[in-house]
């Protein structure tokens, strides 16, 4: 459970930096959009551990069935050239474990 304290901007900064301190709550105010940011991470964070899902960045060939296999197999959050080296894409990822070494084991080890 996620406990969340909003109206933040209608504590005086005593009050705001207490709150804070105390770590028992996520301090936001949906007005000024103050705390949403660590709030949304948070809230990715618990549901990527509570169903036993990873964050991956990978670095795949343009041309390969890499990314195909990818959308099939799990939820890709970004894609972009690599400037270093436009025949690779760079690819964030949520997946599962046993996804993952699926991946590996087809298309080999290379990550970034």
């Amino acid at each position: 459970m996620i406990e969340v304290c909003n109206k933040t901007d209608l504590l005086d900064s005593r009050s705001l930096d207490e709150l804070k301190r105390d770590g028992q709550c996520f301090a936001v105010s949906v007005k000024k959009g103050f705390g949403l940011l660590e709030l949304r991470h948070q809230i990715q964070d618990s549901i990527l551990s509570t169903t036993g899902r990873i964050t991956k960045h990978l670095k795949i060939p343009t041309n390969g069935p890499h990314l195909a296999w990818l959308y099939k197999e799990a939820t890709v959050e970004s894609t972009q050239c690599d400037e270093s080296d436009p025949e690779k894409l760079l690819v964030d990822v949520v997946m599962t474990e046993a996804s993952y070494s699926r991946f590996l084991s087809r298309f080999g080890r290379k990550k970034i």
